[in-house]
């Protein structure tokens, strides 16, 4: 189930990183940065945006695999659960007692 999620994670993240390369997020980058006056508060800014990047780079991929990893596990258990009740619900699951009469047509 992992490689399925790892699968997910890998394209989720590429599409994540194809739309931050995009030139109108990297002008928002830009004004962001800009907006402020004080050429000391600009650069603080700017390491800041580098450092927020930099974190995003090293854990974002297995942040997005852990993520996709509970969220296949949670929807295994939901489908086991569900089918169960199903089965529980047509009688395939239910044990005749000893003793008691067969419950049959007739």
């Amino acid at each position: 189930m992992s490689g399925l999620a790892e699968w997910l994670a890998r394209r989720v993240w590429w599409a994540m990183l194809w739309f931050i390369r995009r030139s109108a997020v990297r002008r928002l980058q830009r004004w962001s940065v800009e907006v402020w006056r004080d050429p000391a508060r600009q650069e603080r800014a700017r390491a800041s945006l580098l450092r927020q990047e930099r974190l995003a780079r090293r854990i974002g991929l297995p942040v997005l695999t852990f993520v996709f990893t509970l969220c296949l596990y949670a929807l295994a258990l939901l489908t086991i659960m569900n089918l169960l009740l199903a089965a529980r619900e047509a009688g395939c699951l239910n044990v005749p007692r000893p003793g008691a009469p067969e419950s049959g047509g007739g």
